[in-house]
């Protein structure tokens, strides 16, 4: 797909989601572990910016009466999905599955945060 239009105009280069979270000092160990650099928000407590690869997350936390439930999923484009999951079980983080081929094109697998936002990977893959 050409998104490119022949206009002068700003492109997006990357998107940072923002991920609820309970306990932050959990979530980041649990983000270090999937390759991730911290740098906390002033303290620490309520925000931090996680970095690997040139890529941003962000994650908030979130007091108990903030909370109903955590519909949220983030998908990241990787170079080499399967040696990605084997980083990921070589830290100790359970996935979702192995990686498989989707009908999308997409060769993909998942893992659940500690407060339930699914995580994808995933590379395209020729059909």
């Amino acid at each position: 797909m050409d998104l490119l239009d022949g206009t002068d105009r700003a492109m997006l280069r990357s998107i940072a989601a923002i991920v609820p979270v309970r306990d932050m000092v959990r979530s980041v160990e649990f983000y270090q572990r999937l390759g991730f650099v911290c740098e906390p928000y002033e303290d620490g407590s309520r925000y931090a910016f996680l970095l690997r690869d040139e890529q941003a997350l962000h994650l908030t936390r979130m007091d108990d009466a903030e909370w109903t439930f955590n519909p949220m999923g983030v998908y990241f484009y990787v170079s080499d999905v399967d040696v990605f999951y084997d980083e990921l079980l070589a830290a100790g983080v359970t996935c979702l599955g192995s990686p498989e081929d989707k009908d999308w094109r997409m060769r993909e697998f998942a893992v659940s945060d500690l407060d339930g936002a699914l995580l994808r990977f995933g590379e395209r893959i020729a059909r």
